[in-house]
């Protein structure tokens, strides 16, 4: 079963999230800020995925300009009175000027601590954890592809554009949550002003989608009249 969901910013301008809704997204990621600055259509798309009903995940782009300390503070701090029902998530995809993959990976693995001390983002949801979004590409350049317990802790949202029916998981994940398929999605019938956008798939049922989020689902009795 495919659990659909997309990504939005402020490229996607005046996004219509009932439009996305009834065009049959379940889940949204919505980018919050970079560095130490909010994205301009966050608030207002946040309100907007919430008052449609659909899921919602925060994402902060990574860059290098501020300390990942400050960053995950600043990301934090403006979740902290609503962090959604999915993980807060980290968007590790930018390459640095000096190519120096340790130093990249050193601002992701602070930014991760930090986040993870976060406690009052986590309060609602089962999941303890932030999610990172990376490619396999990317993290072959600017990873750690050891078998390390310290990023397997973090669920994959993994960025890897492709007609097949799985993607190529990067090491030392086995499995990924969330799969971001293409950015050629039909973004007009998904609410986007622009006309294409980001596409993604649950690796799961509904009802574990709901499990991931910390969402009980009330079990019907089929005998009750």
């Amino acid at each position: 079963m495919t659990i659909l969901g997309i990504d939005v910013s402020k490229w996607d301008g005046n996004w219509d999230a009932n439009k996305a809704k009834q065009a049959g997204a379940t889940f949204v990621f919505i980018k919050a800020s970079q560095a130490t600055f909010t994205d301009i259509q966050f608030l207002a798309n946040w309100q907007k995925a919430k008052d449609a009903g659909l899921l919602r995940g925060a994402y902060h782009y990574l860059d290098y300009t501020k300390s990942g300390i400050d960053q995950a503070n600043y990301f934090a701090d403006l979740l902290k009175n609503d962090p959604g029902e999915l993980p807060p998530i980290v968007d590790y995809e930018l390459r640095r000027t000096d190519n120096n993959p340790s130093a990249a990976l050193g601002f992701l693995r602070d930014f991760l601590d930090q986040l993870t001390k976060r406690s009052e983002l986590f309060e609602d949801s089962i999941v303890k954890r932030p999610m990172i979004y990376t490619g396999p590409g990317f993290w072959v350049e600017y990873g750690d592809q050891t078998k390390s317990d310290y990023w397997i802790q973090f669920p994959l949202w993994n960025a890897h554009w492709t007609t097949s029916n799985s993607p190529l998981i990067p090491l030392p994940w086995t499995m990924w949550q969330f799969w971001q398929f293409t950015s050629k999605g039909p973004g007009q019938a998904f609410g986007s002003e622009g006309l294409s956008m980001d596409m993604n798939r649950f690796n799961g049922t509904l009802h574990e989608l709901m499990e991931f989020a910390g969402i009980r689902i009330p079990i019907v009795n089929l005998n009750e009249k």
